[in-house]
């Protein structure tokens, strides 16, 4: 091999690199979405969440600092609804990005031969 060859070889591993490295930013940030999908729809109503989350969205919707238990179901199922939607659009997001990539390898080994 000549030094062009190598040049070459040295381009394409840069490029690789940078791919695998999108890769996994996106599937480490498409994870972290889905937990927090997860944390929204089943822990919705705990403390922690209340501290966190409701002190600061419920004033915004509800004037009276108390919530009713009508209001208080309506906040679980509604809570619970756009966490299972952020947990499945961006699960579908990472079995997209992982789809791609074996995609990709696939066409690779193909174009070698």
């Amino acid at each position: 091999m000549n030094d062009c060859e190598f040049s070459r070889m040295d381009g394409v591993l840069e490029r690789m690199k940078r791919f695998s490295f999108s890769v996994l930013w996106l599937k480490i940030v498409s994870i972290l979405f889905a937990a927090f999908g997860i944390i929204i729809a089943l822990f919705n109503q705990t403390n922690i969440f209340k501290l966190v989350f409701n002190n600061q969205i419920n004033p915004v919707f509800w004037i009276n600092s108390e919530l009713t238990t009508e209001t208080l179901l309506f906040q679980r199922w509604i809570y619970g609804l756009l966490g299972f939607s952020i947990h499945s659009v961006l699960g579908m997001l990472l079995m997209s990005v992982i789809g791609a990539v074996v995609l990709l390898w696939i066409l690779s080994l193909i174009k070698r031969k």
